[in-house]
């Protein structure tokens, strides 16, 4: 990625008054200058007519309102200015208002394009600056000249301009601010981060006055500031500076490169943390901004922004059409060919000919950058090391190891001294180089170098876990695992050499989202201050899920904008993150911890799968489903490969349900578990992890003909969403549980109308389930309440288990599972309009008593309409509940998402806090249904651990109904 940020071309001058004594007027105008107030003067100045000043008129007061035209980019009105004041007769006037309107000349100069014209300007005032007594129009003259030899790259001679302008400049104020922070940023441009870090916190501690703090030039600043911490990694701090920039930007008068700069910069980050069409949109919004002023060099360096984004995300044409954008706009901005940024576009179109097979030209575009680079930053530079990274990756794919190799070892040797060990890049570069050494044959070498990599990796990722709102975990999750398939495409290669290394990342990844999700519900402080925080979140969130049910203009609704809302949501979670992260962050698990967890007679397998991943990136319908196997006494796990993604899916969609196809049961037995089985000869029990459509399969119901027998009846299960709930278990069942009760909600009709068709049809078996499993809890000593029929209201569940908490809660009703409908069809009804919501957490979830009033009909959501969505479930405190089961239709379903698991209801009740959650895949008669719950609350009544309770239960349904359809449905995740 290029990191070109010029605001310093906006940088305009502060012209004070030479003269000891200040009139009124003037000095009302530098005060609003001083200020920032750039609008009000803009103003002003369209009052002034340059033809009437004479000699004792504040000229010097006209220079700063020409200056805020600048600022404003009031460009027409400068041009008029700059040309009438051109005609003044200025040897009236003082040597001081004389330069200081060249220096204003210059600037406009170079706004049009005319480099040397402006460089002609400046080079004169440095012969006659000996002439010149206003010290301020001295620094403020070699600051400027500073900033358009740092716009040139000619940085030796750029920061010999700014140091001097700091040394003529020791009175504090907007200006030496801006100063120090220049010289940081050139510093950042010459990749001295120690000596940059010094200047940007100097500058930081200017800007931090209470006079300068709502200071538009401090807005860009702090786009600065987050860019350097950027560049050194450290995203998180990016973050919170770029937010603090954007909340200023909502408050001030700032012309539109400006807002630019900023967009440019949030793209920088978004693009870092995996979010890569959102940091497309954020460069095509800064393109727009540049554009309306026609800012051409920053226009450039947006098209090639875009370009990178475009090229990264295989859209090959619209890449290729924005790098020649960007070559064209670039040759218009910068006069000088040996300007870094020209390396930089031939770099991307060097990896885009190369892509294309077009491997000569390539080649010479990837010389000719370098040479740039080498002539303009030197080899010590940030720019020069991504350069010699990314003509490695072409040799590399040309098939010259060798020189890959070199040029990777070359490029990491630049970034460790300039970024240290800990920063993306080099992390990057790991990866790189370890894949390098694989094709090489060095094997050795090629596993330490993954070892390093995905150490690295893993601290960035529960990093960026604790400091960022839930969408950004999860797109830097996806980021980051395309690291891990990289290393899991080597790995699995080599049997159980590597298994080890493959569990931990397992343990430390595995449903990551979910788990910071549930402990930021678990970690809920005590304090007052902080109490507010997590409630305004969670009204927050209760008020998008009802507008995502609303079929009213969003925009409209109660003057709330549903992106406003995320946002906010987002902040706020980043806020929890960085109050708390420290103690949510999970403890270190290894393979080792697993294997002291076990018990001889049993085994822990762990499902997981990737995408085929090589130097290009992942291949196409290429995932693959592999297991870990681990025993106590095994020195490490037992890599089992299973079978592809279209593989598992083909049998799973091979009839109506595989449990209802005795073949379909054979085939997945044969493909799932029997590589499995001859690990297992000895194994009782069996603690497993399931991953991605294994979620569809309850294991108990596979069947072995050789032993006529089905693996329920050989193996006691245990489902974990990771393997780490295994090793660190959460709570069980309380000693004097409370268990509450819901069950035959009455749906009502549609409407109004009598007699109208309901949509939810009655659960009238549920009623004896209610019942029967009160009368054996209240048999227990258990306490026992219970809605049913009008009382099973949406407003009854929520008061019951915020307020009462009990420890058990029962749900018998109907479960929604919607796929997501793209069409643009019209929404006649609110069922039909949930299937529209991108949110899977939306689309799922269970109904409750008067649903049909509002589900099958046009009439709008209320807070009481019987839809309880996963989305507003998984922001409730659930914190209390032990055990929660959903004998609903399918509680158990839901989007698999890359890994991250299910997105239905079993993640949204997990992530209220639940500790444990019986479930159903599939849905079962309600009377069977009955009689397995009867069965397990008698099992679990009697003192027996959960687990053992179902399986006790499954075992008697099955002696009555044997087909595993029946009885198989459930499972337990604890």
């Amino acid at each position: 990625m290029l990191w070109i940020w010029i605001y310093l071309l906006n940088s305009i001058l502060i012209l004070l008054c030479g003269e000891p004594e200040l009139a009124k007027s003037e000095l009302s105008v530098q005060i609003l200058y001083e200020q920032g107030a750039f609008c009000q003067l803009v103003e002003v100045i369209r009052s002034r007519k340059v033809s009437e000043i004479q000699e004792d008129d504040p000229l010097s007061e006209h220079l700063i309102l020409v200056n805020a035209c600048v600022k404003m980019e009031e460009w027409i009105e400068v041009e008029t200015q700059i040309e009438g004041l051109k005609t003044l007769n200025w040897a009236q006037f003082s040597n001081n208002n004389f330069w200081s309107y060249q220096i204003l000349r210059a600037k406009y100069l170079s706004y049009l394009g005319h480099g040397q014209r402006a460089d002609s300007i400046f080079k004169s005032f440095l012969v006659q600056s000996p002439g010149i007594s206003d010290s301020l129009v001295q620094s403020t003259g070699l600051f400027e000249y500073g900033h358009q030899l740092l716009q040139r790259q000619q940085y030796n001679l750029a920061q010999e301009q700014l140091q001097s302008a700091n040394n003529w400049r020791s009175k504090p104020g907007v200006l030496k601010t801006r100063i120090i922070s220049a010289i940081g940023f050139l510093l950042l441009e010459k990749s001295e981060y120690i000596s940059a870090q010094a200047y940007f916190n100097l500058a930081a501690e200017y800007w931090s006055q209470s006079t300068l703090r709502h200071h538009p030039e401090r807005i860009l600043f702090l786009s600065d500031y987050a860019l350097f911490h950027l560049r050194n990694g450290a995203l998180n701090i990016a973050d919170s500076l770029l937010t603090e920039s954007e909340k200023l930007l909502s408050e001030a008068c700032i012309a539109s490169t400006s807002i630019g700069y900023i967009a440019a910069a949030r793209a920088y980050l978004l693009f870092e943390l995996g979010d890569h069409e959102g940091a497309l949109k954020q460069h095509e919004r800064a393109y727009s901004f540049f554009e309306s002023v026609n800012n051409v060099r920053e226009m450039a360096v947006s098209a090639f922004n875009k370009a990178e984004i475009n090229f990264f995300l295989n859209r090959i044409e619209t890449a290729r059409s924005q790098y020649e954008e960007a070559t064209r706009l670039s040759s218009k901005a910068f006069s000088n060919e040996y300007h870094p940024f020209q390396a930089q576009i031939l770099l991307g179109k060097a990896a885009l000919e190369s892509y294309e097979y077009a491997d000569s030209l390539a080649n010479q575009y990837y010389d000719r950058a370098i040479m740039i680079l080498e002539q303009s930053v030197g080899q010590e530079n940030n720019f020069y090391s991504t350069a010699i990274n990314n003509y490695a990756f072409f040799h590399e794919n040309i098939g010259e190891l060798g020189l890959a190799l070199e040029g990777y070892l070359k490029a990491r040797s630049i970034d460790s001294l300039l970024l240290g060990t800990y920063h993306q890049d080099y992390n990057r570069l790991l990866f790189n180089i370890a894949r390098c050494h694989v094709k090489m044959g060095n094997i050795t070498e090629a596993r330490n170098q993954y070892r390093q990599a995905n150490e690295i990796q893993l601290k960035r990722l529960h990093s960026y876990f604790s400091d960022f709102d839930e969408r950004t975990r999860l797109s830097y999750r996806l980021e980051a695992m395309g690291h891990f398939d990289a290393f899991f495409s080597y790995a699995c290669q080599l049997g159980d050499a590597l298994t080890d290394d493959i569990q931990n990342i397992n343990l430390a990844t595995k449903n990551l989202a979910l788990d910071y999700a549930i402990k930021g519900q678990k970690y809920r402080p005590s304090g007052t201050a902080d109490n507010t925080l997590f409630e305004k979140w969670i009204q927050l969130r209760k008020r998008v899920s009802h507008l995502y049910l609303s079929k009213n203009n969003l925009e409209q609704s109660e003057s709330f904008a549903l992106d406003s809302l995320e946002e906010a949501i987002a902040k706020i979670e980043v806020e929890i993150g960085r109050r708390f992260g420290s103690t949510s962050t999970p403890p270190a698990l290894t393979a080792q911890n697993l294997r002291t967890k076990l018990e001889p007679n049993e085994a822990a397998i762990d499902f997981f799968n990737y995408h085929v991943t090589d130097e290009y990136g992942k291949v196409p319908d290429s995932v693959r489903y592999y297991a870990l196997i681990t025993r106590s006494d095994w020195p490490n796990p037992k890599l089992v490969y299973l079978c592809t993604q279209d593989e598992l899916t083909f049998l799973l969609n091979a009839s109506t349900h595989y449990t209802s196809n005795a073949e379909i049961i054979q085939r997945l037995f044969e493909q799932i578990w029997m590589p499995l089985d001859t690990h297992l000869t000895d194994v009782e029990v069996i603690h497993l992890s399931p991953e991605g459509a294994l979620h569809e399969i309850s294991f108990a119901t596979l069947f072995n003909r050789t032993d006529d027998r089905l693996l329920g009846e050989r193996f006691e299960f245990h489902y974990y969403s990771n393997l780490s709930d295994f090793i660190l278990p959460t709570k069980n069942i309380k000693t004097n549980p409370s268990i509450y009760l819901v069950g035959n909600p009455d749906y009502g009709q549609v409407g109004s109308k009598v007699g109208a068709a309901t949509f939810w049809q009655p659960l009238k078996g549920t009623i004896r389930e209610i019942n029967e499993v009160a009368k054996i809890c209240a048999n227990a000593g258990w306490e026992v309440s219970m809605d049913i029929a009008n009382n099973a209201s949406e407003a009854n569940f929520y008061r019951k288990i915020e307020q009462d908490r009990p420890t058990i809660v029962h749900l018998a009703t109907h479960g929604f599972f919607l796929q997501q409908d793209t069409l643009l069809a019209e929404e006649t009804t609110l069922g039909r309009h949930l299937t529209h919501s991108s949110l899977p957490m939306i689309r799922s979830g269970f109904v409750l008593s008067g649903v049909n009033h509002t589900w099958n009909t046009s009439s709008e959501p209320t807070y009481d309409d019987g839809i309880i969505t996963a989305l507003d479930l998984s922001i409730r405190d659930l914190s209390s509940v032990s055990l929660m089961t959903l004998s609903a239709c399918e509680s158990g379903r839901g989007l698999v998402a890359d890994g991250e698991g299910v997105f239905g209801l079993q993640r949204a009740i997990k992530q209220a806090g639940v500790s444990q959650l019986l479930i159903s895949l599939w849905p079962v008669p309600d009377h069977i249904t009955a009689l397995l719950m009867e069965a397990f609350y008698s099992n679990l009544a009697a003192d027996t651990a959960s687990t053992k309770a179902l399986s006790l239960a499954q075992e008697l349904v099955r002696r009555e109904y044997p087909n595993p359809y029946y009885w198989g449905a459930f499972v337990l995740f604890e």
